[in-house]
């Protein structure tokens, strides 16, 4: 990693429920295609640890390790980027430390109300934290990622949207869609691309746009024309 930044990416959530392991592994598998990356499971479910045990066990093995907290030492090293997947409703000490330990924090939600009272509390903590901190805006090392996003005429995620926007908190361009394949995947230890359904293929290009917004915003010199063009030949 000499001469290389690395970059701790966190996932987290006051709101459990909210898609923050889906997002997490597909986001890593997204990063995994610009430079090593490695998965540190702190949730107490050990939700990404059992993605990656039936992914084993199935014989398709993610593209990145998944390890837990006491092993990211000897793993992490050598990683270009690292994912950090919190627990399961994250409580305001377990914000504290990983907005302090990260160097940017994905964010995920449902566009309802419940999710967004609680991402509101999830953003100021954050906020607060940082400019202590980091004295940086949230802007600067945070997105909000709607999931499970239900589709048109559906208004809930442009409505969702319009909140956020008015409130000046940033959010990832893309979108997840509420789609089926994305539990089938949970279920069986694959990635979304697996599903060869439409909803399958519809959820992949949503997360694949998604990680490489999340590359630009981290890491833009990775995301130029030849750059990209290496990563689509590999994909």
């Amino acid at each position: 990693m000499t001469g290389i930044k690395q970059q701790v990416v966190g996932v987290a959530s006051f709101k459990g429920g909210v898609g923050k392991t889906t997002t997490a592994i597909h986001l890593a598998a997204i990063l995994a295609k610009f430079g090593a990356t490695i998965l540190i499971d702190d949730d107490r479910n050990k939700s990404a640890r059992e993605w990656a045990k039936a992914a084993d066990e199935a014989g398709c093995s993610l593209p990145f390790g998944v390890v837990n907290s006491k092993q990211a030492p000897k793993h992490a090293a050598n990683c270009r980027f690292i994912i950090i997947d919190s627990p399961a409703g994250t409580t305001p000490q377990e914000m504290g430390e990983m907005v302090e330990a990260v160097d940017f924090l994905v964010i995920p939600t449902f566009p309802d109300a419940l999710c967004l009272s609680a991402l509101f509390q999830t953003t100021q903590k954050a906020a607060e934290i940082r400019a202590v901190s980091h004295k940086q805006k949230l802007r600067d090392f945070c997105r909000v990622l709607f999931t499970r996003v239900m589709p048109h005429p559906n208004p809930d995620g442009a409505e969702a949207r319009e909140i956020l926007l008015q409130a000046n908190i940033p959010m990832f361009t893309t979108q997840i869609s509420q789609r089926s394949a994305l539990t089938r995947c949970a279920l069986h230890g694959i990635l979304v691309e697996a599903d060869r359904t439409p909803g399958g293929q519809i959820a992949a290009q949503e997360y694949e746009a998604a990680g490489k917004e999340l590359v630009q915003l981290i890491a833009p010199e990775m995301v130029q024309p030849s750059k990209l063009n290496e990563v689509r030949k590999a994909a």
